[in-house]
């Protein structure tokens, strides 16, 4: 028997599916399957008779975060703008951010990225087909990105500096091999080369990568000939940085430090030329006289301090000395833990020799004993020879005693000390120098000490599936260069977006490795549960533990719509500190907004867009539940056009409402919705309101708050309106609902205003309303100044000059028509006068018409009611005056007793016997 119950864990419940059986006479559970949190899905299992057709879950976590980061770096637009002919294969770009995020998830081959997808939800979620993923297309994939692999690394360089804050000035530069099972011997670019395995010993590719000396995230990589050695890359590659520098916008001089492997006067004048200082490390062959010097004499003391051990103490001795031609600062320190390391690795270098070395004895004691004549080995002279070619290093440091009579060969071997020791002392000195003269011995050593940033990068690239769950690069199985390359390039991008997250968590200050981060976020599983009676099954994600939500947790704002509106608040809240995600359907301000470019014409909006991209604190995406992950507000700023009949056409307001709504059933955090767009009273309740509560399951103002924000700025002057505002108004569903929004102004000099949504919305419409009234009565006064001769400005003026009546509160609040000796009459002198002059003044000719729709107004609402006699308080035209003429009030009196209305009448500033 299967049925549905309920489990307490930690004090939320839980849904599961049992299987029991009779044994014995009694029930007993034999099968137990978690179906999900209970508060998500008990609206579907009510009935007693729901049952569960299936249930299938795909790994979630992990696979979206590292989706996420590709998105905020804009790599798909990267690769769709970069990538030309990109028609021909719609899903070109997305299938080489999934090659990317599975060396991240799950590194295998080619043959097995379609059969991982299959088991990610990103292929329930990212509308690629799996078929997508066969090799063939994955092949081109390659092809296609090897040809713009330069002009999308620069791309997407100058994103990871602009989002991370991070900067070109001072960079690591190094060089690794990795070996190939290849054996295309037309390759360009594998070949036998110099490796620590020996000599021409390795079938491999050399790789360059250049990364900030800051966070360690890589930057720039190059692939070239397995048989090159350093000193011949770098002669090729520094003209060719510099190139690559210029093109992400770093024009200055950078600080490299690099690997000792390129000594030679020929390369560091080369880097010098093309704008490069540099620290690097000299070599006891050329510069012996540096690591002659006793251990005694260095008496200066330096402690770099590092992550998961102890401090690193060293001593050292700094100086100024002419290198190369050029004076140079010199370091020459001695690492006791270096020392100490070589001498485990000497001792166990002489054992194995010495096994070899025995080994070769016994083969040549075997070959002079198999022999009836004199052999070849039975000179001492040339075993001791080939025993001396085994390893020229190490033969010095061992004492050979080798005998050999007749059929007869007798040896011992045991350890030089004298020589061991002379060849140790040496061991943990290592000499720095650099060009910049102006940088502190301890600038220097921090720098050169914080290299394993790069070499960090080299292990994750080098590691295999059992030493590092994350990134392997090889060893590769392709034949074509071009695949070879493109191979390498996705790994380092792997290896960007591994970085960037390591970074962050570091910033957050949380005690995670980004191991055990990424091993975490892989534990959330996104499950898909088929109820029978049901079209489609129910998607739903195991809670979220503390770990993972302080993993995913980071503070943001969204914005939706980088319209005008939208693109000016992001701008203004970038420069006030916020972090800030903007979210359009259109993709090219997207990838204007990732560049950091302004998508409008606005004085300032560019300058502060451009400083917090560079500040790391904007990025863009054309995904609503990537904008929204972990924001604490979202600001809605999409466009509400006119429709063809006149009225507004919400669709981009429905689309982001159903957006929003979907991307909050399945959030951990409830944001406060911010709906910025002019919209008309009563939308935000009755319509906006009602499209999230259904989309989301939640309600709103229990579960999260929705308020209206209206905008008051002109173009133009954008920015000044935002920082000095003429009001805040906030439209609230219920109060107090906008407490979040409201503590973002504070220091702001305004007057604020906290409403009903509808009045905050009809407060947006009196503005414009007004605006455009006055904008057209100051233009009809001009045109008949204009036909009278007259100056219009000049009487404009003056008549803005009358703070008293005219430009003021007065006449502004909502009563009844107007009237008294003067409005009516002198409206209908100009009225005339513009008549005679040929001047149309079609809206002073609308205010009568107007004026009279609200007696016959008010006399609709009094005559609905049949009254027999009403009672009617005042008569003259205003307050404190008996002035009767052409009062309004005294048009209504009239209209009521020609409809037989008994009229009672008080006034006491009106004396009828005057009259």
């Amino acid at each position: 028997m299967t049925y549905l119950y309920k489990k307490r864990k930690k004090g939320k419940m839980y849904l599961y599916q049992g299987t029991s059986e009779y044994r014995n006479g009694t029930s007993v559970r034999i099968k137990s399957r978690y179906v999900g949190l209970y508060d998500e899905l008990s609206e579907y299992f009510q009935h007693a008779d729901i049952a569960i057709q299936y249930q299938m879950h795909f790994e979630y976590g992990l696979s979206h975060t590292i989706y996420e980061v590709t998105k905020q770096l804009g790599l798909q637009q990267i690769f769709q703008h970069q990538i030309k002919k990109k028609t021909e294969d719609p899903f070109l770009a997305m299938r080489i951010v999934i090659m990317i995020i599975n060396r991240l998830v799950r590194p295998c081959a080619k043959y097995s990225i379609e059969k991982w997808y299959s088991k990610s939800d990103l292929c329930n979620t990212s509308n690629m087909p799996t078929s997508e993923l066969q090799s063939q297309k994955v092949y081109r994939a390659m092809d296609k990105l090897d040809k713009h692999s330069v002009d999308i690394e620069t791309a997407l360089c100058k994103i990871i500096s602009a989002q991370e804050g991070i900067s070109f000035k001072t960079l690591y530069l190094d060089f690794t091999n990795q070996e190939s099972y290849s054996r295309n011997h037309d390759s360009e670019l594998f070949d036998y080369g110099h490796n620590k395995r020996g000599k021409d010993d390795l079938y491999q590719i050399n790789i360059s990568l250049c990364c900030d000396a800051e966070s360690g995230i890589p930057f720039f990589h190059k692939s070239y000939q397995g048989n090159y050695n350093d000193k011949q890359f770098i002669h090729k590659y520094a003209q060719e940085l510099r190139e690559r520098l210029n093109a992400v916008g770093w024009k200055g001089r950078n600080l490299l430090i690099i690997d000792r492997g390129i000594n030679g006067k020929d390369n560091f004048n080369l880097l010098l030329s093309h704008q490069f200082d540099y620290i690097g490390g000299l070599i006891e062959r050329e510069f012996p006289k540096y690591f002659e010097i006793p251990k005694s004499s260095l008496n200066k003391r330096f402690s770099h301090k590092r992550e998961a051990k102890l401090p690193l103490k060293i001593k050292y001795l700094s100086c100024i000395d002419e290198i190369y031609g050029t004076k140079h600062k010199v370091i020459i320190f001695y690492n006791q833990e270096n020392y100490e390391d070589k001498v485990e690795r000497l001792k166990v270098d002489i054992s194995k020799y010495k096994a070899i070395c025995t080994e070769k004895l016994l083969e040549f004691k075997q070959e002079i004993q198999g022999k009836t004549f004199q052999s070849y080995w039975n000179n001492i002279e040339k075993i001791t020879k080939q025993l001396k070619e085994i390893d020229k290093n190490l033969f010095p440091l061992l004492k050979f005693k080798i005998k050999s009579y007749r059929f007869e060969l007798s040896w011992t071997i045991r350890r030089n000390e004298k020589e061991i020791n002379q060849y140790i002392d040496k061991f943990g000195k290592h000499v720095l120098f650099t060009n910049k003269l102006d940088l502190n011995d301890r600038e220097i050593l921090e720098l050169f000490f914080n290299k394993d940033k790069i070499e960090k990068n080299f292990q994750f690239l080098k590691s295999n599936a059992y030493t590092n769950r994350f990134i392997v690069l090889g060893p590769m199985l392709h034949s074509k260069d071009e695949r070879i390359t493109s191979h390498v390039y996705t790994c380092v991008m792997a290896l960007q977006i591994y970085q960037i997250l390591r970074n962050r968590l570091q910033k957050s200050k949380l005690e995670f490795t980004t191991q055990e981060a990424l091993e975490e976020l892989e534990e959330i599983t996104c499950y898909y549960t088929k109820i029978v009676g049901k079209e489609e099954a129910i998607r739903h994600i195991n809670p979220l533990d503390e770990t993972q939500k302080k993993i995913l947790k980071a503070m943001q704002i969204s914005i939706f719509g980088m319209g005008y509106v939208g693109t000016v608040s992001a701008a203004c809240l970038l420069r006030d500190g916020h972090k800030i995600v903007g979210v359009d359907s259109n993709k090219f301000k997207v990838y204007d907004v990732l560049h950091g470019r302004s998508p409008i014409q606005e004085p300032g909006v560019a300058e502060m867009l451009t400083a917090g991209h560079n500040g790391g604190r904007l990025c863009a995406t054309s995904d609503a539940q990537a904008g929204m992950a972990d924001c604490d507000m979202v600001w809605i700023c999409v466009g509400t056009p006119s429709a063809p009949d006149g009225g507004l056409d919400l669709r981009a307001v429905d689309a982001v409402g159903r957006q929003i709504g979907a991307a909050l059933r399945h959030a951990e955090n409830r944001p406060l919705i911010v709906l910025r767009s002019t919209v008309l009273p009563g939308t935000t309740e009755n319509r906006f309101i009602p499209t999230l509560e259904e989309a989301s399951g939640l309600m709103v103002g229990e579960d999260f708050d929705v308020v209206f924000h209206p905008e008051f700025l002109r173009e133009g002057v954008a920015v000044a309106d935002f920082d000095e505002p003429p009001k805040i108004v906030i439209g609230e569903q219920r109060s107090g609902g906008g407490d979040v929004l409201m503590s973002m102004y504070e220091g702001y000099d305004a007057p604020c205003h906290r409403l009903r949504l509808g009045e905050a919305e009809m407060i947006k419409y009196s503005d414009n309303l007004f605006h455009a009234v006055k904008i057209t009565f100051a233009n009809e006064i001009g045109a008949i100044s204009r036909a009278c001769g007259l100056d219009g400005r000049r009487v404009a003026d003056v008549f803005c000059s009358d703070t008293k009546l005219n430009i003021s509160p007065r006449y502004l609040k909502p009563g009844f028509a107007f009237g008294g000796s003067c409005l009516p009459k002198d409206l209908r002198a100009i009225l005339r006068h513009s008549e005679l002059l040929s001047v149309p003044a079609q809206m002073l000719r609308a205010v009568l018409a107007s004026n009279e729709s609200q007696i016959e107004a008010l006399l609709r609402r009094v005559l609905v009611h049949r009254p027999k006699s009403v009672g009617m308080v005042g008569l003259a035209f205003k307050v404190n005056t008996d002035d009767m003429r052409e009062s309004p009030y005294v048009a209504v009196a009239k209209r009521l007793i020609g409809e037989g209305v008994s009229l009672r009448i008080f006034d006491p500033t009106v004396h009828i016997a005057r009259r």
